[in-house]
Parts: structure tokens; sequence; C-alpha cells
């Protein structure tokens, strides 16, 4: 029998309410000590009760609510005991649990023992921490599909597609006389929409890469043409930082903002000149280096300023900046293919923005895009490898059958693996959890 474990489930700190959740088999048994209560609970009721320490003192007066087995989170009897917040309160009140024979939770341990009790596969449990983690409302709401179970619903005709070739092709393993001879476009057709389905997902998740860790948009150009003072308007106009970075022109500084659901982190770099300062120097050369990681350019230069070509395989915005010291007339024979804008008086920004965000929707925003974990992708890749065997043994060796067969089994037992059933190795799901915040 399972031990019964607790933990704060709310964030610590000053705050109206802390929850301290339990759960396991000896979760009644802890209400009855801490309320000193001899009637059992109604389940999903909550109750106003006096909460005692072990030398019977009361250490607060809160809401409790029992969810009884299997209908609870963890599919085990749960308690929550809703107290006031700060972390004193919660504190004595996990102290007296413990006292009374819980133990502190492991970090994620609710939701494993969600997932081993079956109350959610293996992907929606992952999709618990992707959800605590989100920064921003697409990732949420992607996360949130996730574990209402999508993504597992999308991947089960995966399953069947692969036991269907495999009934096929074991049928004339063990009973070609009776059966006849396999039918090959028939499995070839199967083979087709098992690839069809398996490469969607694959296509779908890296769209999902960019939902889920963001793009880098790099704002270059020669030193004083303005680059920082453009990073600064476009945070002021977006105004949702996410995270802050502190640094030098010298350096290269970055703030991450939500554009249309995905974090965009906006680096600003040292400016490029010939440069005999060493610092400058380190500086120069890690603007290059970001060069190489962005994955949209906004190169920004002034009037008077030749625009040379960045020779880069990648997206870029040619911004003219310091059009307020242009005359009217000047202004009438800008080129069209850059955007004037001043990012002193904030001339021409809307226009820089809405360019921005129609660039990033275009190529980075996928409405059917799936959230994978690295090693879902893994995973899913390497069940596409073993169909990819299986056929091609099937089409190129017509006598290795038994062959094939064995990679349709390996398919098989990854694709269930993804799903987390079968028997999963302890440190593969230690490893998954790990990550977990303690009271989830």
């Amino acid at each position: 029998m399972k031990d019964t474990i607790c933990a704060l489930a709310t964030a610590p700190g000053r705050g109206a309410i802390a929850i301290v959740r339990v759960s396991g088999p000896d979760s009644l048994f802890l209400y009855r000590k801490i309320t000193k209560s001899s009637s059992l609970p109604k389940p999903r009721v909550f109750t106003l009760k006096n909460f005692y320490d072990t030398d019977g003192e009361v250490i607060d007066k809160g809401l409790v609510v029992f969810f009884k087995s299997p209908n609870s989170y963890t599919g085990e009897d749960m308690l929550e005991f809703h107290v006031h917040g700060g972390n004193i309160v919660s504190s004595l009140l996990i102290k007296t649990l413990i006292l009374h024979g819980a133990r502190m939770a492991e970090p994620g341990e609710f939701t494993k023992r969600a997932f081993l009790n079956g109350k959610m596969d293996l992907l929606q449990a992952e999709a618990v921490d992707e959800i605590i983690s989100a920064k921003t409302e697409l990732q949420y709401r992607k996360a949130l599909s996730k574990l209402k179970g999508k993504l597992s619903r999308e991947l089960e005709p995966v399953l069947e597609l692969i036991k269907r070739i495999l009934m096929e092709i074991e049928a004339r393993i063990e009973f070609e006389d009776d059966v006849g001879p396999l039918d090959r476009n028939k499995v070839k057709t199967y083979f087709e929409e098992l690839e069809g389905k398996i490469n969607d997902i694959i296509n779908r998740a890296k769209g999902g890469k960019f939902i889920q860790n963001g793009i880098k948009v790099v704002i270059y150009g020669k030193t004083n043409v303005g680059k920082s003072t453009l990073f600064n308007k476009i945070l002021g106009e977006e105004r949702a930082i996410v995270t802050p970075y502190a640094g030098t022109t010298r350096d290269v500084v970055h703030e991450e903002v939500d554009i249309a659901g995905i974090p965009v982190r906006f680096i600003d770099t040292a400016g490029i000149r010939d440069a005999k300062d060493p610092v400058e120097k380190i500086g120069i050369e890690r603007t290059r280096n970001a060069l190489k990681e962005a994955d949209i350019i906004i190169y920004v230069r002034e009037p008077g300023d030749e625009r040379h070509s960045l020779n880069v395989d990648k997206p870029i915005i040619y911004v003219l900046n310091k059009i307020d010291l242009l005359g009217e007339s000047s202004k009438d024979e800008l080129y069209d293919a850059e955007v004037p804008v001043s990012a002193l008086t904030g001339e021409g920004m809307d226009k820089l923005i809405d360019r921005l965000q129609k660039e990033i929707k275009e190529r980075f925003y996928r409405e059917n895009a799936v959230i994978l974990k690295a090693r879902e992708l893994a995973i899913l890749e390497d069940v596409k490898k073993e169909v990819g065997d299986a056929k091609r043994l099937l089409e190129e060796r017509i006598d290795e059958i038994e062959l094939v067969s064995f990679h349709l089994n390996e398919a098989y037992r990854k694709h269930r693996e993804l799903l987390g059933f079968g028997e999963l190795p302890e440190e593969v799901l230690n490893s998954i959890f790990e990550n977990f915040c303690i009271g989830k």
C-alpha cells in the first residue's frame, strides 16, 4: 500500500489563502486527527473546521474538503486544507500532518500518482507542467488542449494502424496456408496512411516549437543609428514584458514579450564598426553570433547610410530610423522596401510593429500546431523510423517478413511508451516528474 503524502499546493509566501494537499490511504485518519472530528466528511463538500496540532492547540480555522477514491485528482483518497496565507500557518499544518504519519511529497508526485492510477496518460501528465510553466495565453491553451486528451486521441489511430498491419503480417507468419498470401496493395495503403498521420503530427510539432520556445528578433546596425532607442520603443509599445535582462550596449541586451501568443525575445546588439577597444570587440563578436541565432533581423540604418546585404537566409526587416531629421520632401522619397520610423518621436512605429506581427504570424504561428516535449518528439521520431524500416523491408526483401514484424512490434512498443502504457522504468518516470513543483 502506498504511503500518504502532503504538500503546499499554492505558491509560498504572502497571500489570502494557502492550500495544503494530502493524498493516500491515511487521508481520513489525518482528517480526524487534524479536525478532532469523529464523523466522516461528505465527499466534495467544503466544511469549516478548526485545525489542531499534536498538542491540541488550534493552528487555524479554515475550510477542508475530502475527495474519495477513485474520484479525485490522484485516484486516491485526498484532502485539501484551505488556510490563511503566508508561510507560518501552512508550515505548521504540514509539520503536524508529518507528525501524524504523512510524508512530504516529492516534486510532481501528485500528478505521478494520477498517471499511475490511470487518471491520465503520460502526455496529459506532462501537459500539467506545461500549463504551470506557460508564459503566454497561447502556450496555456495548447497545454490545456493536451491535458484534455486531444493529442492523445490524435495518436490513437496511429496505434490502431500499426496493430492492423501487424495482424496482416503475423497472420502470414503463423497461418499463411489458412489465410492466403499477403495483399500487398492493402498493406501498402495502410503504411501510407500510417506514415501520413505520423508526419502530420511531427510537422505540426515544428510549429509548436516556436510557440513553446519562442523566437529571437535581433536589432542590428552600425553604432549610433538608434538601435537601443528603437529597442526601448518597441518594448514600450508592446508592454507585455515577461522576462527582463540587464546589460549594456557593448553586450547584447534582451527582453521578452508576447506577440501573437509567441514569446519573442528582442535582442539589442552592439553597433558594428572597426573597433580597437577589446571590450567593444567582444561585443561586436557577440553581435555576429546573435545574427547566426536570429529568427528575424531588424536592420537599422539612418539617413545617409548605405544599406549593406547581410547574406543570411532569414527574414530581414529593413528600418530607416531618424526620419524626424528629414524634411517632408525627403520623406516622400524614402525606399518602399524599408520601414521609415523615428524611434525618438515614435513616428512610424505602428507600421513597424504591424510589419513585425505580420512576419511572426506568417512564418512562426500555426493554428494546428502541437507542443511536444523533447522526449515525446524523440519517441515519435523513433516510431517513424521503425515504421519506415518495416515498409522498406516489405518492399525490398519479400522473404524477410519476420523482420517486418519485428520493426512493427518495436514501433508499437515505442508508441505505447509515448502514452505511458506498458512497463516504464522508474528512472524514466522520475526524470519526467522531477521538474514539477512539489504540490503538483
